[in-house]
């Protein structure tokens, strides 16, 4: 606010000397104009006093309003701005918090729940045999650093996005006709950014499943397009009917509102159109964490 208050600081004091200036000088040549008018009445005067002072007056409500329908434009703009970044930072936490959680409970329900399982299952037969219990337990104490140690790994390298569509196509085969388009720079931008990518696989999944379920299609468009430096616009057509609510609780409208910047569903010229936008970064090395790290698993 202060930036926007600028006008008021004192390296501003000589435009606004000058500015009334000219609102004076502006005001004595009407009033010494009006006296034309007025020499024969009683006041003959009473404008070459009045309009100089009148002027200035005016002239600075006239300023004044009209630095502050600008300077409320201009924060309006700067919070809109805000509003987006705050949107687009809020999506890809959501997105990053989701695959991290996906991650770890694939870890702890595959390789930490087989290696715990198995260990019970060894000690529960060796213990009529003590003397062999020490080397056991030295092995199990093995398997389970190494079952741990995924935790602090990361995810397997998502699928291409072409690659992604051609096995939904396939899934869907007798069932829904499903085509795509992927224009020539989104592959590359999309393999720099794996969180991106896994939150694309998810959405087309999830949404052309929806599509044949819930909406009867039997056509499906996928359409994928970089629009923005830092977002991804994809959008799925089909020919069914628009029966999924957009305040409905599915794993398909719950990843909408929670890892999108933006979307909408709407029915085109017949088409039930999905549109959807969401967190890209186009410098991403590959390296921001998805999995979930832990405390060095030789204190375990």
């Amino acid at each position: 606010m202060r930036r926007h208050l600028r006008f008021l600081l004192p390296e501003y004091l000589l435009t606004w000397q000058v500015f009334a200036c000219c609102l004076l000088i502006s005001g004595q040549i009407m009033g010494l104009v009006s006296y034309a008018w007025t020499r024969g009445t009683a006041t003959p005067l009473g404008y070459v006093f009045l309009v100089p002072p009148s002027c200035l007056i005016i002239g600075f409500i006239v300023a004044l309003a009209t630095t502050a329908q600008r300077l409320a434009s201009q924060i309006e703009a700067e919070l809109e701005v805000t509003n987006r970044e705050l949107r687009w930072t809020l999506a890809r936490l959501q997105e990053i918090q989701r695959q991290r959680k996906r991650a770890l409970v694939h870890v702890l329900h595959g390789h930490v729940q087989a290696a715990m399982g198995a260990s019970f299952l060894r000690i529960q037969n060796e213990r009529d045999h003590p003397e062999r219990m020490q080397d056991l337990l030295v092995s199990i104490e093995a398997d389970l650093k190494r079952a741990i140690s995924r935790l602090s790994r990361h995810q397997d390298e998502p699928d291409d996005l072409r690659v992604v569509v051609r096995r939904i196509a396939t899934t869907w085969t007798g069932v829904a006709r499903i085509e795509h388009s992927v224009t020539p720079v989104t592959p590359n931008a999309l393999r720099g950014d794996p969180v991106c990518l896994t939150s694309l696989n998810d959405f087309i999944t999830e949404l052309c499943f929806n599509s044949v379920k819930h909406g009867d299609a039997s056509v499906i468009e996928v359409t994928v397009t970089v629009t923005q430096p830092r977002a991804v616009q994809f959008e799925v057509r089909d020919n069914g009917e628009l029966t999924v609510s957009l305040g409905g609780g599915g794993l398909g409208t719950q990843l909408l509102e929670n890892c999108a910047i933006d979307w909408s569903r709407k029915n085109v010229d017949g088409w039930t159109v999905t549109s959807v936008l969401i967190p890209l970064v186009t410098n991403h090395r590959g390296n921001e964490p998805i999995s979930v790290e832990v405390a060095d698993s030789s204190a375990l």
